[in-house]
């Protein structure tokens, strides 16, 4: 009996003593899986009957909506696009938007009634004209191309990693969108046999074939601000301009390189305060 007693409160000390250990910790108490809500904040309600959601071909995107209290008496409606400023829309329950740009967008709708108070906000999310199939590559052979693959296969989107794949292997058959992960590593391109400038001549003709057969181009920088300036920042002189959009961690803007460029190119900036939310952007941009 001493003996169990004995042995119970080793086995009770250990636990107290190893349990800061995170490879322990994680085995004590498992880390709570975080659930996001999204908060609605107004003061009455307003519904959804028609919109897109997730990927479209539609030119027209038609959006319908109404009040939940149908005794409830409303001064206007007001709606925005991709996050931009409100606008007015009077008593109109139906919107179309034409002219929308190929990628993720949104549009959101809410009501203020004769007491000037707004009702929740309805937003509806969907991507136009993603151009299939998917070919990640790298542009300077650093770690980023496998994080994207990483956050990419998270989303079940369908794609072909080829860190060096060539301008001649780029057909309409086998590329729509061609994500491009820039970051330079010298122990990468000397992995891959690759000098820094034959990478860019690789890069270079990537864009000259990707513009002549007309696949779309991301550029991506999920390596924040630590890889910044030198040989990466040739690498994105060279493949930013020719971009249809920009995906990049926060903190990599830090000069305001990225958001200087994108507005000189007429190329869309997407900024993500983690490299975590990645996968959303993905999901986002491809309609997923």
């Amino acid at each position: 009996m001493k003996r169990s007693v004995v042995l119970f409160m080793i086995i009770t000390a250990l636990v107290f003593v190893f349990s800061g250990c995170d490879a322990l910790q994680g085995l004590l108490s498992p880390e709570p899986v975080e659930v996001i809500v999204e908060e609605e904040t107004g003061e009455f309600g307003i519904s959804k009957v028609k919109g897109p959601s997730g990927r479209t071909d539609e030119e027209t995107a038609v959006f319908t909506w109404t009040i939940k209290d149908p005794d409830r008496q409303i001064a206007n409606y007001e709606f925005r696009k991709d996050g931009g400023d409100w606008s007015e829309l009077g008593l109109e329950t139906e919107y179309a938007w034409t002219s929308y740009s190929r990628g993720p967008h949104s549009f959101e709708v809410r009501a203020q009634d004769i007491e000037g108070a707004y009702s929740f906000t309805l937003i509806w999310k969907f991507t136009y004209g993603v151009k299939y199939p998917v070919i990640i590559t790298s542009a300077g052979q650093s770690f980023g191309v496998s994080t994207m693959a990483y956050c990419a296969r998270q989303t079940n989107l369908e794609f072909l990693q080829d860190d060096t794949v060539l301008a001649e292997e780029l057909t309409e058959e086998n590329a729509g969108t061609l994500i491009i992960v820039v970051g330079v590593s010298h122990k990468g391109l000397g992995a891959k046999g690759l000098t820094l400038e034959q990478e860019k001549q690789r890069i270079r003709s990537l864009l000259d074939k990707a513009e002549a057969i007309g696949v779309d181009v991301i550029l991506a920088y999920v390596e924040g601000k630590a890889n910044r300036g030198g040989s990466t920042d040739e690498l994105i002189d060279i493949v930013l301009p020719r971009s249809m959009t920009v995906w990049i961690v926060e903190e990599s803007d830090f000069d305001n390189k990225f958001t200087r460029l994108c507005e000189k190119h007429s190329v869309k900036l997407v900024t993500m305060r983690k490299r975590d939310s990645l996968v959303e952007v993905i999901r986002d941009h491809f309609g997923l």
